[in-house]
């Protein structure tokens, strides 16, 4: 065990007033976890507790010479030391801020603290552009949710347009960190990074700065080629932007799975915005991919489509901004609250939509795309049945419109409730849904497919 741990240990026999005291003062000396270990008599762990548990009992009313075993926190989520990146982000994810070790036997041999995860620092660069594409995602949406793949394997299908979310970096000789957000208009200036605290304004650019640790000041600014809250990965499609410039500044050189997985623990974790995982590994990655989510990893499968193919799938899909916009955290929320299905212990509920996922792949591959469309029309009607707050008659409305008068299927992008219908037309028809949305107050939008994913170069002072 590491020494630090004995200073934080206790036993179940020992008393609230004796946590008190242990919590107390290793906040003085060290700054503190806010927790003890709790110990049983072979010294494995059989619980934590908290400050908090605290509180909780002493308002309960047990006294200060209540033993442990009867306060403490049992069963606590641990590891075993070998979990990999977004393994350890998922345990985060459930509100905790530090996980023990444990042998074999059930010994306490490190501790890991949230605030440990953030990469290491080393300043170089000058002025820095970059930018990450927004997806527009076919099929599987909502499957890869934490809740769901730690049940079964999902998997979704998406590509990204070229429509891209802008940042630029100008590092400074000081530690001052300047934030502006053109697409906000609201600027934030910070003295140093240990000023940063998520008040409302630019949170989602400080939740980015501070997993990423950057060990020099800067200027930040940021823009988006598409409203915030419009259904298309617009937030992690920045949060990727940024951490992608602040590791390139620094050359440290990860890789784009772990630029996502920073992405998701600064939205999903940091700033506890619901939503999966797509959104990040389609910004970071870009292209058309077919994604896998599992409980040992996320790997992210390339379609290779003939360009044919390609040039096809560009030519006929048709997106449509309904002018709605809406926070897409609060609607997975609302959605995990009311009209969502109630998961069963293998979450069997979501095998329609995965087998939709696979006919969408293989219609794609195989460039049968009169299916494919059929098959986001079929995507689109399952996950209305599984989340009845997704749409709207306004919604509804529109996308009837554009299937009568021509548009093989479609579905809303994104969490739902507002931002971008997405349509698949008969080649000869693409003319009269776009007339026929344009009358009925939808504004169509020319967009093509984007394979780069996220892209970072050198600028000019001017």
């Amino acid at each position: 065990m590491f020494e630090y741990l004995k200073d934080i240990q206790l036993h179940c026999v020992d008393t609230v007033a004796a946590a008190m005291d242990c919590i107390s003062r290793h906040i003085k000396s060290t700054g503190g976890y806010g927790m003890a270990l709790v110990l049983d008599d072979q010294e494995r762990l059989a619980g934590i507790v908290t400050d908090g548990d605290i509180r909780r009992a002493l308002l309960a009313g047990h006294g200060l010479d209540t033993a442990l075993d009867r306060v403490m926190h049992r069963n606590p989520v641990t590891t075993a030391g070998n979990e990999k990146y977004h393994q350890l982000l998922r345990l985060f994810e459930r509100g905790i801020r530090h996980i023990p070790v444990v042998d074999a036997d059930g010994h306490v041999v490190d501790l890991i603290l949230y605030s440990e995860l953030k990469p290491d620092s080393s300043p170089v660069g000058t002025v820095l552009r970059a930018r990450a594409p927004v997806r527009i995602s076919f099929a599987g949406g909502g499957t890869d949710m934490t809740h769901i793949i730690e049940k079964r394997r999902a998997a979704v299908i998406n590509a990204t347009i070229n429509r891209y979310c802008h940042a630029q970096l100008i590092p400074r000789d000081d530690s001052q960190i300047v934030l502006c957000s053109r697409e906000f208009d609201q600027e934030v200036t910070l003295p140093s990074l240990d000023a940063i605290e998520y008040d409302g304004t630019l949170d989602l650019l400080k939740a980015a700065v501070n997993i990423s640790r950057p060990n020099f000041g800067f200027e930040l600014y940021t823009s988006s080629d598409v409203p915030p809250g419009s259904g298309l990965g617009a937030s992690s499609a920045i949060t990727v932007a940024v951490i992608g410039l602040i590791d390139y500044v620094r050359s440290s050189q990860i890789d784009e799975y772990r630029i996502a997985d920073l992405a998701f623990q600064a939205e999903r974790i940091e700033l506890g915005i619901r939503g999966g995982w797509q959104d990040q590994y389609a910004a970071a990655f870009g292209g058309l991919n077919y994604i896998e989510f599992d409980h040992d990893g996320v790997v992210v499968h390339p379609l290779r489509v003939k360009d044919r193919v390609r040039y096809e799938l560009e030519s006929n899909l048709l997106m449509c901004f309904t002018s709605l916009t809406r926070n897409s955290g609060d609607v997975h929320a609302g959605n995990q609250r009311n009209g969502s299905v109630s998961l069963s212990e293998d979450a069997s509920e979501y095998t329609p939509m995965l087998n939709l996922v696979k006919d969408v792949r293989r219609a794609l591959l195989t460039g049968n795309l009169a299916e494919f469309g059929h098959l986001l029309d079929q995507a689109w009607q399952l996950k209305k049945t599984m989340h009845q707050n997704i749409s709207d008659t306004e919604i509804d409305s529109l996308y009837d419109l554009a299937i009568g008068e021509g548009a093989l299927g479609g579905k809303l992008l994104g969490a739902g409730r507002g931002g971008h219908l997405l349509f698949y037309c008969s080649p000869f028809r693409k003319h009269a849904v776009t007339k026929a949305i344009r009358e009925k107050g939808g504004i169509p939008i020319a967009f093509d497919l984007d394979f780069e994913g996220l892209r970072i170069w050198p600028s000019q002072r001017m």
